[in-house]
């Protein structure tokens, strides 16, 4: 089972790179509007986010780490729970 969560949370670590690049993209179209704070903040948190899903799946390949991976699982969880909140305030909001 370790072998195939390996794999999927580099896989998750990718998709968090072109979610920020085509939010990026997007988030051009809400300058200047009242929803460009929460923009903004989405987009810090999304970093936030995306650091965190690498280092939980940098954790799963290197021993060391290996023993954290469950408290590093937690935090890029949470991260990624407020980072979709605001998300879905920007585009439902």
């Amino acid at each position: 089972m370790l072998p195939a969560i390996r794999w999927l949370m580099l896989v998750a670590a990718l998709g968090s790179v072109a979610a920020y690049v085509s939010g990026t993209i997007q988030a051009v179209a809400y300058g200047g509007s009242a929803k460009e704070w929460v923009v903004d903040l989405h987009e810090r948190l999304g970093i936030a986010s995306s650091l965190a899903l690498w280092l939980w799946a940098v954790s799963f390949w290197v021993r060391p780490l290996r023993n954290r991976s469950f408290l590093i699982g937690m935090v890029a969880n949470a991260l990624l729970a407020v980072t979709g909140f605001f998300g879905g305030i920007i585009a439902h909001g």
